[in-house]
């Protein structure tokens, strides 16, 4: 997809969060597998994992966090750089894009020129990209 005069590179999906490339979503896995070596004990002891073998990003913020699809479980979780909850967005990576999808027709979302946001920040969906 190309760019025009005035139009960003970059086109975010639900306020902030962008659609990975196969190059960056490969980039952030190594880099965060190497993390996890780093920082899985100390995320351990309070009943957690920093980075899981099986997790591949596809939706990144630019801030830390990132939505992955969990092979292992084969759910779709909010990975927080700061933070040592991972909660689930969805069962699926199908039960997510459905989410996206029903929000959309039914007239939950506004589509501008910066990508898509949900019309509600308490929109369950929004709620489940943040973990709240």
């Amino acid at each position: 997809m190309g760019t025009h005069a005035g139009q960003s590179a970059e086109l975010y999906l639900f306020e902030g969060f962008s659609l990975l490339t196969w190059a960056e979503a490969s980039a952030h896995r190594m880099a965060m597998r190497e993390l996890g070596q780093q920082f899985d004990e100390d995320y351990r002891a309070v009943g957690s994992i920093y980075w899981g073998q099986g997790w591949y990003p596809f939706l990144d913020d630019r801030a830390g966090t990132l939505v992955c699809v969990d092979t292992e479980a084969g759910r779709v979780i909010t990975f927080f750089h700061d933070a040592p909850e991972r909660p689930e967005v969805a069962h699926s990576i199908g039960a997510f894009w459905r989410a996206v999808a029903d929000a959309m027709e039914a007239g939950e979302c506004v589509v501008d020129e910066g990508g898509v946001r949900l019309r509600q920040e308490e929109h369950p969906l929004a709620r489940a990209l943040w973990g709240e």
